[in-house]
């Protein structure tokens, strides 16, 4: 999959995928949204013109994490795919 270009939809799907703890699967990706999860920081935005720390601060990529995802349930729900069937027509 990584020979794929612009996989990174995919990448997060599978993450969702294999992430819980009763599959015992482990996923490592490139995809920065994924090592997030995985409990890496990578740079998602280019801040380095940002001056405020504060702001800085306010989006360390380390809070986008709530919860853990291996706690995420083996089924995915209907209402997580929802919005893809919403707009179906428009892909």
């Amino acid at each position: 999959m990584s020979r794929v270009p612009y996989n990174g939809y995919l990448e997060v799907w599978l993450q969702r995928v294999v992430k819980p703890k009763a599959l015992g699967l482990t996923f490592e990706s490139s995809e920065p949204l994924c090592q997030i999860v995985n409990g890496q920081t990578p740079s998602l935005w280019d801040s380095t013109w940002i001056s405020s720390n504060a702001l800085k601060d306010a989006i360390d990529v380390s809070k986008l994490v709530v919860s853990d995802a291996s706690d995420a349930s083996e089924v995915i729900q209907p209402e997580e795919v929802e919005l893809f069937k919403q707009n179906a027509w428009s892909y």
